[in-house]
């Protein structure tokens, strides 16, 4: 296990070293996640071009509206279990909507993405699991049937191609899985976290509703507080040596971003959430809760512009926000980190405000 900031660092940003198939074997389909260069570097290269910044950036506004509906449905004064309410329905609806699935299929779309998290650390082979996979190549061969790509993310990956060709369907399909998957419980156990340690740490919520430009700054400090995945696996290639430690080739090694992330070495006070932290005018390192390297983690902008939107929502809505909650419960598993509830109370529910631009005869 490597638990220095600097170290975990050098370990994700060295593939030839440590490889990121330390679970699959050479007969299996595996996914862009546990794959090494060069068959990495190309399908993230396609990637990156088919999921750019300004998708998200144009996804924002319907990630607002489908927010605030949630919010909306929370009685009028609390309490109201936010990871049941609102934090397990943000993500899976705007991937659902993102990836097209049905109405009718969506209940059957997180039970599949429940089940290929719960088997991400092994071969991923239950009945579930290949029904997923199934069902994501159906979705990638009919869309490269069609006559042209719909807008739809499954569509893209369908679509995507260099000057190599396309990626072939089984890539196409994993990519769509692997969203699926860390797109929706991920996202859900850093909603959970954000607003737990928002309500718990003195001073910080009052921070925010005195200086909503510092609701960036919290994500990425919530974040790095208290990542929603604790640790990642690779194996290593060749022996590697950590100052006096050394490692055999062939060992498994768990790259722990949540111990990087409190480092004293790299963060002054790490043991303290400080929601002003990650502030533009102050200089400050960059955390690891998504990874880094050739693997970044490529629904970060995604993530962070949940995470952002629901907290300027709640802090929009919900006068006199408080946690009630003494005893939280967490995510069964070490590797995946979250609250699987939080029950939290508020005085008021406040109307939806009208969207930005629009004329208003109230005062």
């Amino acid at each position: 296990m490597l638990l220095g900031y600097e170290d975990v660092r050098r370990a994700f940003a060295d593939p030839e070293a440590f490889s990121s198939r330390y679970n699959v074997k050479p007969d299996e389909d595996y996914s862009i996640v546990s794959s090494d260069p060069p068959e990495h570097t190309r399908q993230r290269r396609i990637l990156n071009r088919s999921f750019p910044p300004e998708r998200v950036a144009a996804l924002e506004p319907r990630i607002t509206e489908i927010a605030h509906d949630l919010v909306d449905a929370f009685p009028a004064g609390g309490p109201v279990d936010y990871v049941a309410a609102f934090a397990l329905q943000l993500p899976i609806i705007v991937l659902a909507e993102l990836l097209d699935v049905d109405m009718d299929d969506r209940e059957r779309f997180k039970r599949w993405s429940d089940e290929q998290l719960s088997q991400s650390l092994s071969a991923g082979t239950s009945d579930l699991a290949r029904e997923f996979k199934t069902w994501a190549l159906e979705r990638v061969r009919a869309r490269r049937e069609a006559s042209e790509p719909g807008d739809d993310l499954v569509s893209v990956l369908a679509w995507a191609e260099d000057d190599e060709g396309r990626l072939d369907e089984w890539q196409a399909a994993s990519t769509v899985v692997l969203l699926a998957t860390a797109g929706h419980e991920t996202t859900t156990n850093a909603l959970g976290s954000a607003l737990r340690y928002l309500l718990a740490t003195p001073g910080a919520l009052d921070a925010l509703l005195t200086d909503r430009s510092l609701v960036a700054s919290y994500v990425e400090e919530s974040l790095r507080f208290d990542p929603p995945v604790t640790a990642l696996p690779r194996r290593t290639r060749c022996p590697v040596a950590f100052g006096d430690e050394k490692l055999d080739e062939d060992q498994i090694v768990l790259l722990h971003m949540g111990a990087a992330n409190r480092d004293p070495a790299v963060f002054e006070h790490p043991e303290q959430l400080d929601p002003a932290r990650y502030a533009p005018d102050r200089p400050r390192f960059g955390h690891l809760a998504f990874g880094h390297g050739p693997h970044l983690c490529i629904g970060a902008p995604l993530a962070r512009a949940e995470l952002r939107i629901a907290l300027e929502v709640l802090l929009d809505r919900l006068d006199g926000l408080r946690q009630t909650d003494q005893d939280i419960p967490q995510a069964p598993a070490y590797i995946f980190r979250g609250p699987t509830r939080l029950l939290v109370d508020y005085d008021r529910l406040r109307a939806r405000p009208a969207p930005r631009g629009a004329r208003s005869d109230s005062p």
